[in-house]
């Protein structure tokens, strides 16, 4: 008889669903975790995205009352206990069903979940990357009806050691596979210069990333740890081949940093090139790790936007932040990139942060000239706030935060201005930025096609840009 596995995804937070422009990624962990069970033997594996908007929470619960599954693994973030709570009050056989809680909520907040949970006896937190771990649990399950594997690796009631899994063995993890309507209902917001009507996918190169700035966090990347994992090109070629087939034409990858490999980003530009993928694609890259050489090869293979975390314009905020050791040419090196991308038609985005740990006026003003002056296409500024898992929490001493997407934090202010100036230079440097009429003469260019045949997607990114102002209500002064 089949044993059923039940995969969830838990919904967003209130204030991500509604804000308009959000993007919606698929679930890496829980559907490479449907690939590799799909190889197991006498398995039933259903996945649930509550993201994806694909289907009501009450055929969730439906399925969880008719079909009695065995295990349930629950993808969740801080905001998502209560759903947690109130899907798992409706397991029928609680004595027989055992609960796997991953994702960032769980990871950071174990015993908050497992508190939660008091009720269920099997229970187990699996914090980091999941695939592994699981996979050779429900594997153990299925032989020999025993969780012991997981209970001794895993966080739980009787074991309480924060462990952090990583997929070691993500180079021979197989192929995601999507149907054309799972990949419909994820959505990307960036815009690309295009003449078409954009068709995303989704994809997934490397895992971790070698780099320690810190104000970084696990809980809001797309994977864990600093050893970089690459997937097999082949592995690699039959998800991008079966999207193609499902008529995807731009691809975000959603690597934490593609360039942090050059051999494999070489590798897999080549295959892109040979195989006559056509896409238009997306990515986080450094500036550090790119040169002309480099840029020519993904611009050949269809790189059309690449994402820049240069955070800050003062010397010494970025050694700070450990964003590199060579602070000094940091920005000679940006300008250099920038300009090469724009000679070769790649789009840039430039991330910054403001209001760094006594980062004073001037310094604001030199990160605000970066931005508006480099010669980046598009621009993020994001307020600092030190989640409370990394070395900037425990230098700045603050408070613990309990949500870690940092779309909903509360922004704190830990500079050295009011802020009011905080928020003065965040808004003027946005103004500036977008109102200034070279930038929008270059938007318009740039984006008439995006506008034309993705007016749907423009207007989400519009309203989301006007709805800025509504989330720096709470900036407050940290006493």
């Amino acid at each position: 008889m089949k044993k059923t596995i039940l995969l969830w995804r838990t919904l967003s937070s209130p204030k991500q669903q509604s804000s308009i422009a959000r993007s919606v990624r698929p679930s890496f962990p829980l559907k490479t975790l449907q690939a590799v069970l799909a190889k197991l033997p006498d398995l039933d594996v259903q996945l649930f995205d509550s993201r994806s908007g694909l289907f009501l929470q009450d055929d969730l619960r439906v399925s969880l009352q008719t079909r009695h599954p065995s295990i349930i693994v629950i993808e969740a973030a801080s905001y998502g206990l209560p759903e947690v709570r109130d899907l798992c009050s409706r397991i029928r056989t609680p004595g027989e069903t055992a609960v796997f809680l991953v994702g960032q909520g769980p990871t950071s907040l174990p015993d908050e979940f497992l508190s939660a949970l008091s009720d269920l006896p099997l229970v187990f937190v699996v914090a980091g990357e999941p695939e592994e771990i699981i996979s050779k649990a429900i594997a153990e399950y299925v032989a020999s009806g025993t969780f012991e594997l997981i209970r001794s690796n895993s966080y739980n009631r009787s074991s309480r050691r924060p462990f952090r899994h990583l997929f070691q063995e993500f180079s021979a993890s197989p192929a995601i596979v999507y149907s054309a309507e799972e990949l419909s209902s994820y959505v990307y917001r960036f815009p690309l210069r295009s003449d078409r009507k954009l068709v995303w996918g989704h994809a997934m190169a490397t895992r971790g990333c070698p780099h320690t700035c810190t104000f970084c966090t696990h809980m809001i990347r797309e994977s864990y740890g600093h050893e970089v994992r690459t997937k097999s090109l082949v592995t690699l070629r039959a998800e991008l081949r079966q999207m193609k087939d499902l008529g995807v034409n731009a691809l975000a990858f959603a690597d934490d940093d593609l360039t942090a490999s050059r051999d494999y980003l070489v590798g897999l530009c080549d295959m892109m090139i040979q195989e006559g993928f056509g896409f238009r694609w997306t990515a986080h890259a450094r500036v550090d790790e790119c040169d002309e050489g480099l840029l020519r090869k993904m611009k050949a293979s269809g790189c059309s936007l690449l994402r820049f975390g240069v955070e800050a314009g003062s010397e010494r905020v970025l050694r700070y932040y450990n964003k590199t050791c060579d602070a000094a040419n940091w920005w000679r090196q940006a300008r250099d990139v920038v300009r090469e991308c724009r000679k070769l038609d790649i789009q840039t985005s430039g991330l910054f942060i403001l209001g760094a740990p006594g980062e004073g006026f001037t310094e604001l003003l030199k990160t605000a000239y970066r931005a508006l002056f480099t010669g980046f296409d598009l621009l993020q500024l994001h307020y600092y706030t030190p989640y409370s898992d990394t070395p900037e929490a425990r230098r700045t001493g603050a408070q613990r935060i309990i949500n870690h997407d940092h779309y909903t934090l509360d922004a704190c202010n830990y500079s050295g201005v009011s802020s009011f100036a905080l928020k003065g230079i965040y808004f003027l440097t946005y103004f500036m930025f977008y109102l200034n009429p070279v930038q929008i003469c270059r938007t318009v260019w740039n984006y008439h096609g995006f506008v034309l045949f993705n007016f749907s997607h423009f207007m989400a990114l519009k309203l989301g840009f006007l709805g800025i102002p509504i989330s720096l209500v709470s900036l407050r002064k940290k006493p």
